[in-house]
C-alpha cells in the first residue's frame, strides 16, 4: 500500500468519525433519555452522640432561626445542618418560607471516625 492510498484511507476514517460525531450530538442526549435525578445533599454533625444514626433514616430539618438548621428525629434534636448547608436551604430553597420551616430529610452516610453524617433532601 502507498502513501498515497494511506492517505485516502485516512482522510476517508477522519471523514466517516466527523459524521458519527455529527450525529451524536445532534441526538437527544448521548447519556440517553432519562433525566438526570439531582438530590441536594447536606453535610451535618452531631449534637447529641447517644442517638444511632443509620443510613436510611428520616430526619427533619427545622430552621428554628438559629445560626445553623437543626436536624430532629423523633422531636429529638441530633445535629445541625454545616453553615454553608444551612444557607443553602434557606435562600435558595426558602426552608424559612415553608409552613412549619421545615424539610424532610434522610441520612445516606454516617462517619464513623467523625461526629459527622450526610443528610438527603428531596
Amino acid at each position: 500500500m502507498g502513501v498515497g492510498q494511506k492517505k485516502k484511507l485516512a482522510k476517508h476514517y477522519t471523514e466517516q468519525m466527523d459524521v458519527v460525531r455529527t450525529e451524536e450530538i445532534e441526538q437527544q442526549s448521548t447519556l440517553g433519555t432519562k433525566d438526570i435525578e439531582s438530590r441536594l445533599t447536606l453535610d451535618c454533625e452531631r449534637t447529641d452522640i447517644t442517638v444511632t444514626l443509620t443510613v436510611g433514616r428520616k430526619v427533619r430539618l427545622l430552621d428554628l432561626k438559629e445560626e445553623c438548621v437543626e436536624v430532629f428525629i423523633s422531636g429529638r434534636k441530633v445535629g445541625i445542618v454545616s453553615s454553608t448547608g444551612s444557607a443553602i436551604l434557606r435562600e435558595k430553597h426558602g426552608i424559612s418560607l415553608r409552613k412549619g420551616r421545615s424539610f424532610g430529610a434522610i441520612i445516606i452516610d454516617v462517619s464513623e471516625f467523625t461526629e459527622s453524617f450526610t443528610v438527603s433532601v428531596g
